[in-house]
């Protein structure tokens, strides 16, 4: 995630919330990341 400039919470506790300040393309990059890290279809 990182080195596609996604940074994820330190701990467990933290949890990635969603604000107005992120746009659509905040949110669709951020999906992308995670399905190429978890799902490895990049």
């Amino acid at each position: 995630m990182l080195e596609r400039k996604i940074l994820l919470p330190p701990s467990q506790n933290e949890v990635m919330f969603v604000s107005i300040a992120h746009t659509q393309a905040d949110v669709d990059e951020t999906i992308a990341a995670i399905d190429y890290c978890f799902v490895g279809t990049g």
